[in-house]
């Protein structure tokens, strides 16, 4: 087979399935059901919830795109109703900017009407109006960079948790510290549910490089599994961007295609 980039049309394809790909890694799948079932179960007088959090490149946001896939807005009887909505922090710099993003996620009208507190409190009475389940807080981490800024938000996530609703921050290893400067917030989020695993299974690094590469799993080599996961250390975002560069750049997968890419590639993770 000729060692060559692939055509534009075969290039797009790669790269959409390598965008469109949700990884069923058996974690994964029972931490979406966990989060459905938090999203369901009866209100509780103290409200719990799940931090999702894991090294950077590790799926994360992928994970709460999926449940959004999952279980997207719909027409109920009574209008529309929100299972999910998700806040990428690092557009909010501001908590006056976060109250209005929380209204424009359930689409309420005017978001950015009146003071913070009068955002709240309608974001409050809409959100039970829109039967919302889950609050995703992606890059949650990046908010409480400042201290003072970021007691704010931390101020803010418990308001939402005293109120009934369930929010779920996304971040890096350091989000759990965040949350422990609040000892209300520390008892409130279970981490260990949340903290995503790397992946090492070679039963599923083979089946994420056939399906990115469009072919059968047969056609993956040991060899081939057995490279990307000790140059990626299991690190999904990594091991995404190998396959997927070593596919655009020669247009199959050998062991010299896939070290050909390594060379220009720049793989950073943690041990």
């Amino acid at each position: 087979m000729p060692d060559s980039a692939p055509l534009p049309d075969a290039r797009h394809a790669i790269i959409n399935r390598r965008e469109s790909l949700w990884y069923p890694e058996p974690f994964r799948v029972k931490l979406l059901e966990r989060l459905r079932q938090l999203a369901t179960d009866p209100v509780r007088h103290r409200a719990t919830s799940i931090a999702i959090i894991g090294e950077a490149h590790s799926g994360k946001s992928v994970l709460a795109e999926e449940y959004l896939r999952l279980y997207p807005p719909y027409r109920g009887e009574i209008g529309m109703v929100y299972p999910a909505i998700k806040i990428f922090m690092p557009d909010h710099p501001r908590i006056e900017d976060f109250s209005t993003a929380l209204l424009e996620a359930i689409g309420a009208p005017d978001p950015a009407r009146g003071t913070h507190n009068d955002r709240m409190k309608r974001f409050y009475r809409l959100a039970y109006q829109v039967e919302l389940g889950l609050i995703f807080l992606d890059e949650f981490h990046d908010c409480t960079r400042t201290k003072g800024r970021g007691d704010a938000f931390l101020i803010t996530i418990k308001q939402l948790m005293n109120h009934k609703l369930t929010v779920v921050p996304i971040g890096i290893r350091k989000l759990e510290d965040d949350l422990k400067r609040d000892p209300q917030l520390a008892s409130r989020f279970n981490t260990q549910l949340g903290t995503l695993p790397r992946v090492t299974e070679p039963v599923h690094i083979r089946q994420i490089m056939a399906y990115i590469a469009g072919v059968d799993g047969a056609q993956i080599h040991d060899s081939l599994v057995e490279y990307v996961l000790g140059e990626t250390r299991g690190v999904l975002g990594w091991m995404l961007d190998l396959i997927e560069n070593t596919l655009t750049e020669h247009g199959h997968l050998t062991l010299t295609t896939l070290k050909a890419a390594r060379k220009l590639f720049n793989i950073r993770f943690v041990e």
